[in-house]
């Protein structure tokens, strides 16, 4: 199985740094933008499996690069995680409203991230998951005849 592939962006070149190390502990592959803009260009050319985004960046601040990723067709089933300081309740309802996957403070990256990258491969592992067949209505069998399943075969119970 090939390394998760996150695209990290954040303006700090050491919280950059310190979240790099941690996920490439965790065996992400990790690349980096110092901006939104930047971010944004690097997503179309080569879509990460995930992005985590700094919130607070001069320019276009991640909540506008969530949104532009959100509505574009191509970007859209992509998780985006929001690293952000801002650890108040109303800021993780804003974010998830705007289609962020999970919250990861800045404050406690290391006890979470754990848990944000699992949730990031179970994203990631349902859509992969073929779609199930048609069936019966929820409590119905489903019933399947011989002929069904090899079509073209001889009866061989008529005598």
């Amino acid at each position: 199985m090939d390394p998760l592939k996150i695209l990290l962006v954040d303006d700090s070149k050491s919280a950059r740094y310190a979240l790099r190390l941690q996920l490439q502990r965790h065996g992400v592959s990790v690349e980096t933008a110092d901006s939104a803009e930047s971010a944004l260009q690097l997503i179309e050319k080569q879509p990460p499996d995930a992005v985590l985004m700094d919130h607070t960046m001069p320019g276009m601040n991640g909540f506008e690069a969530l949104e532009i990723l959100k509505a574009n067709q191509a970007t859209a089933g992509i998780p985006v995680v929001m690293c952000t300081s801002h650890e108040e309740p109303s800021y993780d309802t804003q974010a998830r409203h705007k289609g962020a996957l999970d919250i990861l403070p800045k404050s406690g990256a290391p006890q979470k991230l754990p848990e944000v990258l699992d949730e990031i491969r179970s994203v990631l592992a349902a859509k992969r998951m073929p779609a199930a067949p048609p069936s019966a209505e929820a409590g119905e069998p489903l019933t399947v005849s011989a002929d069904t399943l090899l079509p073209g075969t001889p009866d061989t119970d008529k005598t």
